[in-house]
């Protein structure tokens, strides 16, 4: 799946296989075609060479491939190319927010290490038991407040959705 499209000319070397598109093409549209999932499965399922695998050229120049009019090509690659940017500025905020959560996290609270704030340490063991799964299992006693633990299993469906009231555990639409 290594399909360039360059804006300059050059030379390569022979692991590169340039391709020149006639005019009834667009260039970047022939790109999107071969990055396609279906046609890099195609002609990775037909690549010689065990320690450098190579492309059957033959194989290649005989797929078939979409060819509408020039300007749908165009707004074809023009939706692909936006969808692209989006991919990567979503790529680009996950980085980011890998980075600013635990940032976040240590100015919030400290290192957890070092306790430079100086707070009380104590075990989970002395604030919090283990429940299961929360209000499926009505001989457990459950605090009147905190956060309940739920699965899917602990609520139902009877036409409406809603919560199951559970004896040991008040609950609220």
């Amino acid at each position: 799946n290594k399909v360039a499209v360059p804006d300059f000319e050059g030379k390569c070397s022979t692991e590169i296989i340039p391709l020149l598109p006639n005019s009834d093409i667009e260039r970047e549209y022939l790109a999107y075609f071969l990055r396609s999932g279906h046609v890099v499965d195609l002609i990775s399922s037909r690549t010689a060479g065990a320690r450098m695998p190579r492309a059957d050229m033959d194989f290649i120049f005989s797929l078939p491939i979409p060819l509408p009019p020039l300007p749908e090509q165009r707004r074809i690659v023009d939706l692909l190319s936006r969808a692209e940017g989006i991919v990567r500025l979503r790529r680009e905020a996950e980085k980011k927010a890998a980075e600013l959560i635990p940032a976040l996290f240590l100015d919030m609270f400290g290192d957890p290490a070092t306790n430079p704030k100086g707070w009380p340490v104590t075990s989970i063991g002395e604030i919090a038991t283990y429940t299961r799964y929360g209000p499926r299992f009505p001989d457990r006693n459950y605090a009147a407040e905190g956060a309940y633990i739920l699965r899917t299993t602990d609520m139902g469906y009877n036409g409406e959705l809603h919560w199951f009231d559970s004896p040991t555990l008040p609950m609220s639409p």
